[in-house]
């Protein structure tokens, strides 16, 4: 016959380890520990140079620099980043067309789009090409880490000062009426 203390819940002896988490939340918590593979676009070496620094500092990991729109295509390929830090105009080339069509080769890859203007027709164009967050290149170092580890995790990351007031709602309305057209937006 049991009795009453047969049939209370296990609790383990103070002191001892606690419950194993889930498989789940153990591969999580670990793929959240691992460095970032990070690929950096962007036509001004010395924008590419100073990214580089400041991902690897944070303890990221860039495994690849492009400064066209062919050689952003050509490295995503070759080492399929995580993450991809795009300047929206590449010299005479749009790193919005760049984004869609890497996307369409390696679409769980993430693009964080960044960009020195305020331009809300470049940000629905590069949310229609698949850009996960756009920031704008006067934004801190603390940002781009925070918005590549965010769009890396599956978040979105935009600057907020591309999206107060009613330019959410502009934005909005700027994607519905793209939605049809490809998205190779030069904008900067």
């Amino acid at each position: 016959m049991n009795t009453v203390s047969d049939l209370r819940p296990f609790a383990p002896p103070l002191g001892a380890a606690p419950p194993m988490r889930s498989l789940t939340s153990r591969l999580r918590a670990f793929a959240l520990a691992l460095p970032i593979r990070v690929m950096i676009v962007d036509d001004h070496d010395v924008v590419r140079s100073g990214l580089r620094t400041l991902l690897e500092a944070s303890g990221e990991i860039v495994v690849a620099e492009a400064g066209s729109h062919a050689e952003a295509v050509r490295e995503a390929t070759r080492t399929n980043p995580q993450v991809i830090v795009m300047d929206v105009r590449l010299g005479s080339e749009s790193g919005i067309a760049a984004t869609a069509e890497i996307l369409a080769m390696i679409p769980d890859a993430r693009v964080l789009m960044l960009t020195s203007f305020h331009d809300e027709d470049a940000l629905a164009a590069a949310m229609l090409a698949g850009a996960r967050g756009f920031v704008l290149k006067d934004v801190t170092g603390d940002a781009i880490v925070e918005g590549v580890r965010a769009v890396a995790h599956g978040e979105r990351a935009f600057d907020p000062n591309l999206l107060s007031g009613d330019t959410f709602t502009r934005i909005g309305d700027r994607i519905r009426a793209m939605g049809h057209r490809r998205p190779d937006h030069e904008g900067g």
